[in-house]
C-alpha cells in the first residue's frame, strides 16, 4: 500500500486507544495496522487491530515485519510525574526504549510522540523547535530523555526517526482521569454539569491548543513524505486562559440554555505563564496546518460530552 509514495505495508501505534491513537487509526484505515494498548478501545471499529499490551514488555511478536511505528503510548499527567516520578520514567522511558530495540530488529523507522513540555519556561513566544529545552515537571524530563534515546538510536543504529512535539491536546476522546483533554477537557466538563470553571491566577497566561485529529495529521505527513526531523505541533494561536474561559461558557450558553460562573482563584506554583509554538518548520516542510479551530473543537467536546 502507498501513502503518496512513501509504501508502509505494517505499521505499529502504541497507544492506540488514546486519542491520537484512534484519529490515527481512522486515518491509516486503509492500512495493515497494529495498534497496542494496556486499555481496550472505546470504539468498537479497532477492536479488530488493537492488542492488550504493555509495551513496557516484550512485544516482539506484534512488531515482527513492521515498516513503520509510532509511538505515541504515554503517562501523560504533569500532576501524575510529580506524584510518581518512578511510574512516569517506567513509562515514557523504558516503554520507549523498549521500542526502539523492536524497530531497530525490524529496521522500522519511528515517530515518537514528545511534548513541548520539554522547553519548560519559554524564554521567548513562539517557541521554535530550536528553543533551549529545560523540563520543569518528570514528566518534561522523561519525554525529553526519550527524545535522547531516539537521536542515539538514529547514530548508533541509523534508525530513522522523527520526533513530534505536541502542545494542548484536546479533544472529545481524551481519556480525562489519565491525565489528556487538559484544561480544555476540565472545563468543558464542568460546565457542562454546571459547576464553576476556576482559573488560577489571573487568567492572562496563554496556552497553543490543538485537536488531537490535528496531530493524527500532522504524522500521516510525515509518514507520506518519509521525513526524520523534529517538529512543533500546534495551531501556533495563543490563547489566553481568559478567552477559553469566556468561549466555553458562550458555547454553553449557546447550546445548552445554561449559565456558567468563573471563579479567580490564587495562582499556583510554577504554573508556565506563556506558550505556543512557532510552526514555520511543519508549515514549510510538511504544509501542515490545524483543520480544526478551537470554537469547532470546542463545539464537538460540549456536543459528546453532554451525551454523557
Amino acid at each position: 500500500m502507498t501513502m503518496s509514495g512513501v509504501i508502509e505495508t505494517r505499521i505499529v501505534i502504541t497507544g492506540a486507544s488514546g486519542q491520537v491513537g484512534s484519529y490515527l487509526i481512522d486515518i491509516l484505515r486503509s492500512h495493515d495496522i497494529v495498534g497496542l494498548d494496556m486499555r481496550p478501545p472505546k470504539i468498537d471499529a479497532h477492536k479488530r487491530c488493537v492488542h492488550l499490551v504493555d509495551v513496557r514488555f516484550s512485544m516482539d511478536e506484534f512488531f515482527r515485519g513492521c515498516d513503520a511505528v509510532v509511538h505515541s503510548a504515554a503517562q501523560v499527567s504533569v500532576a501524575y510525574s510529580i506524584k510518581n516520578p518512578k511510574f512516569d520514567a517506567e513509562n515514557n522511558v523504558v516503554a520507549t526504549v523498549n521500542v526502539l530495540e523492536c524497530a531497530r530488529k525490524n529496521d522500522a523507522r519511528v515517530i515518537f510522540l514528545s511534548s513541548a513540555a520539554v522547553y519548560g519556561e519559554p524564554e521567548y513566544v513562539p517557541i521554535d523547535e530550536e528553543h533551549p529545552k529545560n523540563p520543569k515537571s518528570p514528566y518534561g524530563i522523561s519525554k525529553l530523555t526519550g527524545e535522547r534515546y531516539v537521536q542515539l538510536y538514529q547514530e548508533l543504529y541509523g534508525l530513522k526517526c522523527a520526533i513530534v512535539r505536541p502542545f494542548n491536546i484536546y479533544s472529545p476522546r481524551a481519556r480525562f482521569g489519565q491525565g489528556e483533554g487538559g484544561v480544555i477537557y476540565r472545563f468543558v466538563e464542568r460546565a457542562i454539569k454546571g459547576s464553576t470553571l476556576h482559573i488560577f491566577g489571573d487568567g492572562k497566561q496563554t496556552r497553543d491548543f490543538i485537536h488531537a485529529k490535528d496531530v493524527a495529521r500532522m504524522i500521516t505527513l510525515i509518514l507520506q513524505k518519509d521525513l526524520y526531523s523534529v517538529f512543533n505541533c500546534g495551531s501556533g494561536v495563543e490563547v489566553s486562559l481568559n478567552t477559553l474561559a469566556y468561549l466555553i461558557r458562550d458555547e454553553i450558553k449557546s447550546n445548552l440554555g445554561r449559565e456558567v460562573d468563573i471563579q479567580y482563584l490564587p495562582p499556583r506554583e510554577g504554573e508556565i505563564v506563556r506558550s505556543c509554538a512557532d510552526m514555520s518548520r511543519a508549515r514549510e516542510v510538511l504544509g501542515f496546518s490545524t483543520k480544526i479551530s478551537l470554537l469547532e473543537g470546542i463545539s464537538e467536546l460540549i456536543n459528546e460530552l453532554s451525551k454523557k
